[in-house]
């Protein structure tokens, strides 16, 4: 092979691995939109104010936006939302028990499934887990 057709083959080569390291990276960094799921769900809130104790839902896809912009990193648990009744930044994410209709925080009952209603004691987890047994 004569020099100018080795220089030939392997500018081809040289341009060829660029195409494919760019449709590489562009597949790996596309935007992946995990909000679309949450279009037309919602999700309850409990004031955790001992002066009002509103209960409240919101949209899921608020929620996830909210925490995604106002999170600590440092910090294990979510950013307080502020009360739609006493306007106070001390609502969270709660559970609304289907058998009772109680609202309350997840882990209401230390050591037990997330979902147990501190009233009622009911848990949808505890329920779904005997059906598949």
């Amino acid at each position: 092979m004569d020099f100018m057709k080795k220089k030939w083959v392997m500018t081809v080569i040289i341009i060829g691995c660029f195409a494919v390291s760019g449709v590489i990276y562009y597949h790996n960094n596309k935007t992946i939109d995990v909000f679309s799921s949450m279009e037309g769900k919602t999700m309850w809130m409990l004031c955790c104010n001992s002066k009002c104790r509103a209960s409240f839902e919101i949209p899921q896809k608020d929620y996830f936006e909210f925490q995604k912009e106002n999170s600590n990193p440092a910090s294990l648990g979510a950013a307080p939302m502020i009360c739609e009744k006493c306007k106070e930044k001390s609502a969270f994410a709660a559970e609304k028990c289907p058998e009772c209709g109680n609202v309350f925080l997840p882990n209401s009952i230390t050591g037990d499934f997330a979902d147990r209603c501190p009233e009622c004691k009911y848990s949808q987890t505890q329920e779904s887990r005997k059906k598949g047994q």
